[in-house]
């Protein structure tokens, strides 16, 4: 249920700064999910949750300042906390097609925002496959590196003949946008 985090500092600036631009950064990361069809048939997924296990933290505490080592995250756990207990995230209920060489974002808004942990994940992705509910697809993943604030990783669904590949991978950063104005009084 995280949402995403974003903080921004302006240092030594005063009323009479005028204008005070803020460089804002995220401070969770990022995992969608993502389909690749590499058949000639329209591949259909519906019911899509995740499992993932191994997660370190459930809370952080966010200061204002990036980078300033005097005010890092603190990234915390509640006493009930487990990190052998497996999370489930429930990502898509509706059908979505996925046509021949297409890559889709199907998470959409349903992201998962998790603390960032440096230790891999592993988990399974769940989904109903071109309608088939009898035959739930039920796909294995696991994670080799460290989860870095502000950076964005994907689960990717891939479709190879009859053949269904899960796979998490590094995406990279999240796109800035530096074009939002806000006044503040």
């Amino acid at each position: 249920d995280l949402m995403d985090i974003m903080t921004a500092s302006a240092i030594d600036q005063t009323v009479r700064s005028g204008n005070v631009k803020l460089q804002f950064h995220h401070r969770l990361c990022c995992i969608d999910v993502v389909a690749r069809n590499f058949n000639d048939d329209t591949q259909t997924i519906s019911n899509l949750s995740v499992n993932i296990g191994g997660i370190q933290y459930n809370g952080i505490q966010v200061y204002m300042h990036k980078g300033d080592a005097k005010f890092s995250s603190i990234p915390e756990k509640s006493e009930s906390w487990n990190v052998n207990d497996e999370v489930t995230f429930d990502i898509l209920s509706d059908a979505v097609q996925v046509v021949q060489n297409e890559v889709k974002s199907i998470s959409g808004n349903k992201n998962i925002m998790l603390v960032p942990q440096t230790a891999s994940l592993s988990g399974t992705v769940t989904f109903v496959k071109n309608g088939d509910t009898a035959n739930p697809v039920n796909e294995a993943f696991s994670s080799d590196f460290d989860f870095e604030e502000g950076k964005k990783y994907s689960i990717v669904v891939s479709f190879t003949g009859d053949d269904v590949i899960v796979l998490m991978v590094q995406s990279g950063a999240w796109e800035e946008r530096d074009d939002v104005n806000y006044e503040f009084e």
